[in-house]
């Protein structure tokens, strides 16, 4: 999975070529944004620690079947 953050907005993606739309999007809109992958394993524990050190951030599962 492809993790992309970008001022206040984190978004995760499935697909390699939406994230990178999403990334230069970001980039377009001078939000200096950073892209990881991460593991479907890892995902809920990233989830809940940017949620718990940010919790003004939108989180948004683009995945097939994701939540918001």
């Amino acid at each position: 999975m492809y993790l992309v953050a970008g001022g206040d907005l984190v978004e995760l993606f499935t697909d390699a070529d939406a994230a990178v739309v999403q990334h230069t999007v970001m980039t377009g809109a001078n939000l200096d944004p950073i892209s990881l992958r991460v593991s479907a394993h890892e995902w809920p524990c990233v989830r809940a620690q940017l949620q718990a050190t940010n919790p003004d951030l939108t989180i948004v599962d683009v995945r097939a079947g994701g939540d918001q």
